[in-house]
């Protein structure tokens, strides 16, 4: 494998990675030949099963700097992936504020996701069946990317990942349920992508969900790069296998680097310290940046 990064990582810090260690992960990067990993553990407002509590993550942080000595040639960032609530923006704010606190260095960047509608954790095992029987496309798809949009302006996160996370677990609503069914709901969410800078994440764990492809699909994709070009901007994308043990990282990320080449990405994105980092997709040199930014979200 020869594949820039894999930014999207979890630990055994929460219920649903029980078998993952910082360890193990950079251990199986190094012999994958994956130059960067991001740890992006879970913090999700009123479940303590899926969020890494403060003493775990002082704990983590200790970890990942263990790590940073022992596989010198990796780098490693610090993020979170933080469920987004729309009325809980200012709680949140706060908490991701006494999380920054626990570490001496600002976190590199937390990626946003939404795994909640209507106060029901749709993508769990427990709940997904039943969620999707009793819910339509079209209720599902435009109340989606109406939190999505919100989650995007909302100044949190400087990644959103797996975008169109709503297509998961459906059996006859992610695929064919067609982009054009959908389309206008998305791209209001895309123009905020383009308009606020926050960057998207090819997510190429959807390949083994029911959906079968990866996160984005590919016309979500095209819209968002063919977006940013219109406005003059280059597209601001992360890629990552959402491992949650050793056995699956770097899942799919040579397919899915494929995949952005295809739609003309030749440039990936990652973070340091809460600033954005272009990478050459296919650069040779590992640690030569093209272009350092400050973050549109701060």
């Amino acid at each position: 494998m020869s594949v820039l990064m894999d930014l999207h990582l979890h630990t055994h810090e929460t219920v649903d990675a029980p078998s993952s260690t910082v360890e193990a992960m950079c251990q199986r990067a190094v012999d994958k030949g994956v130059r960067e990993i991001a740890f992006t553990n879970h913090l999700v407002l009123g479940n303590e099963r899926f969020t890494i509590a403060q003493e775990a993550f002082r704990r983590h942080v200790e970890d990942i700097q263990a790590a940073e000595e022992h596989f010198p040639g990796l780098t490693i960032r610090l993020g979170l992936e933080v469920d987004y609530f729309a009325d809980k923006q200012s709680e949140l704010q706060a908490t991701l504020a006494e999380y920054q606190r626990l570490t001496a260095r600002p976190m590199d960047f937390i990626m946003g996701s939404i795994h909640h509608l209507w106060g029901e954790f749709y993508t769990t095992h427990q709940i997904r069946d039943t969620f999707y029987a009793r819910h339509s496309p079209e209720e599902l798809y435009p109340a989606y990317f109406e939190l999505l949009a919100d989650a995007i302006s909302s100044g949190l996160f400087q990644v959103i990942a797996h975008p169109d996370c709503i297509k998961k677990g459906a059996k006859g609503i992610s695929q064919p349920y067609p982009w054009d069914a959908y389309r206008a709901y998305a791209e209001r969410a895309i123009d905020l992508l383009v308009s606020t800078g926050v960057a998207v994440e090819i997510n190429t764990r959807g390949l083994q969900h029911a959906c079968a492809e990866m996160y984005p699909s590919e016309p979500f994709l095209a819209t968002y790069v063919a977006s940013c070009r219109a406005a003059g901007r280059a597209p601001r994308v992360t890629l990552g296998s959402d491992a949650h043990n050793p056995a699956s990282f770097g899942f799919a990320l040579e397919e899915g680097a494929a995949f952005a080449r295809r739609l003309g990405i030749d440039r990936l994105c990652t973070f340091e310290r809460g600033h954005l980092l272009h990478v050459p997709l296919d650069d040779e040199t590992p640690n030569e940046r093209i272009c350092r930014d400050t973050l549109a979200t701060g």
